[in-house]
């Protein structure tokens, strides 16, 4: 099963991204576009996991509660990896002054090193954003000034009360989302 836990989006906020999407689709098509639908705040990304894993990882999982509480986030700002001018990812900041969502991917990495769970080993410090496209050409600087443009942009706050085990399936039209469980916080 190919997984990943993250926090869900308010669908007033899905509703704003999918405005901000519909601006930039007008003037490039080398990027693959995220659904609104299914943006998300990934907060560990497993990769492909064994059933076993799965279960030892779920189980696990039940005591985030005890460790991160509820927290409210801001999405602000539209950037991209690895810079602006040179996008590969293009996102949208999530600002987190808690810090629970760092607090969150630390506790599922210790998870998977303290259980021994054959699951991706990401070593890449944790860096909350919502991925709305990835870059598969580009065939001038519009897309760059479109970015710039909307680097100011806000899409507002909610709180983050659950996080969510996903399973994703990938298709010829793009991924399919399976919520398989949900972890309560606080």
């Amino acid at each position: 099963m190919r997984l990943f836990i993250a926090a869900e989006i308010p669908d007033k906020i899905k509703k704003e991204l999918g405005y901000l999407l519909d601006d930039f689709k007008r003037f490039d098509g080398g990027v693959k576009w995220v659904e609104p639908d299914n943006i998300h705040i990934t907060v560990y990304f497993f990769g492909d996991v064994r059933e076993s894993d799965y279960n030892l990882l779920d189980e696990s999982l039940k005591d985030l509660g005890s460790v991160v509480s509820p927290f409210e986030v801001s999405i602000k700002r539209v950037s991209a990896f690895p810079n602006p001018r040179r996008p590969r990812v293009i996102w949208c900041g999530v600002e987190d002054s808690s810090e629970m969502l760092k607090k969150a991917n630390a506790f599922v990495r210790t998870v998977i090193m303290e259980k021994g769970i054959n699951a991706n080993r990401d070593e890449r410090e944790f860096k909350a954003h919502l991925t709305i496209g990835r870059v598969k050409r580009m065939s001038n600087n519009t897309l760059v000034n479109k970015i710039l443009e909307h680097s100011d942009a806000s899409f507002g706050s909610f709180v983050i009360d659950s996080l969510v085990m996903f399973k994703s399936t990938l298709t010829r039209k793009g991924p399919v989302y399976e919520q398989l469980n949900r972890y309560n916080l606080g």
